[in-house]
């Protein structure tokens, strides 16, 4: 038995045999449920272990944005069932940056699935107007996005 006299309080001690081995018990009873057994982040944290407990899980559970970002984060090949959530999130700070003409250019787009040419009958201006718009406004978030 290791010494924990020396650990700092509180502290997580975690056997990572034993977690392993309930993972494992974890994963056959996804196999034979058809189960998706998910992270919740709530009552697990530490993001430490996620590289342990990726190829067990099928993905991740949170209550709240800060905890649905570190499953994304952390492991992002997973389902996150708060991605659409974020992704609703993160469009809403976007569209809140743009002008209203290019927000409602964005909208009619991407919400209502309109065409260049409806939404150029709608805004008044040519198709290739709307085109142009469109790619900057793209290309304009897309460079915000990756200064982040």
């Amino acid at each position: 038995m290791k010494e924990f006299t020396s650990l700092p309080t509180p502290a997580f001690v975690v056997d990572e045999g034993l977690l392993e081995r309930n993972l494992e018990i974890l994963q056959e009873v996804a196999r034979a449920s058809a189960a998706k057994i998910l992270l919740a982040q709530k009552a697990f944290s530490n993001y430490d272990f996620y590289p342990l407990l990726a190829p067990y899980l099928a993905g991740t559970e949170a209550s709240a944005l800060y905890e649905s970002l570190l499953g994304k984060k952390e492991l992002p090949e997973k389902e996150n069932r708060q991605e659409k959530v974020l992704d609703r999130i993160f469009l809403e700070e976007i569209l809140g940056t743009l002008e209203a003409k290019e927000r409602r250019l964005i909208y009619m787009r991407y919400f209502q699935n309109m065409t260049q040419m409806e939404i150029a009958h709608a805004l008044g201006v040519s198709q290739v107007q709307v085109s142009r718009m469109e790619k900057r406004i793209l290309r304009s978030v897309q460079e915000s996005e990756e200064k982040k």
